[in-house]
């Protein structure tokens, strides 16, 4: 997507600008993408906390499915083979670790939500700038058929 941008940019300017704005387009390509990489660990790590607390209120010894989805693993190491004793814990940590990819999940989650909505206010400032600037008049005029 990057490369049409870099096209189109050094097509808008004068021939004596080229060199310096293929190389502010590369700046802009490269600010995007650490940014992108910043928020995403921001919200990997800042909110993990918040939805592990989240996750944690609907694991607890009330919730059936909780219940379900441990003798289902349990029943699985047992057929696989693992001795009793330590099907409990096994089954404790596969269960810590589904809980750790959701968690993650979530989190990434709200990065590309917050993506959107900077995605459709970008897309809403550009289209008010345009039409400010324009002086359009749209004619709705009733076309006959004849």
């Amino acid at each position: 997507i990057m490369g049409p941008t870099i096209l189109h940019c050094i097509g808008a300017v004068p021939y004596y600008l080229i060199p310096s704005t293929a190389a502010f387009c590369l700046v802009v390509r490269f600010a995007g993408y650490t940014t992108s990489t910043i928020l995403t660990k921001y919200f990997a790590l800042f909110y993990t906390q918040t939805h592990y607390n989240r996750f944690l209120q609907s694991v607890t010894d009330n919730n059936s499915f909780y219940h379900v989805r441990l003798e289902k693993i349990k029943l699985l190491l047992a057929n696989n083979g693992l001795e009793k004793n330590t099907q409990n814990q096994m089954s404790l940590k596969i269960i810590h670790q589904m809980l750790d990819k959701q968690i993650l999940m979530r989190s990434i989650m709200d990065y590309y939500n917050l993506m959107l909505a900077l995605s459709i206010f970008v897309l809403i400032s550009i289209s008010i700038y345009w039409f400010r600037n324009k002086n359009y008049k749209l004619n709705f005029r009733i076309f006959s058929p004849i």
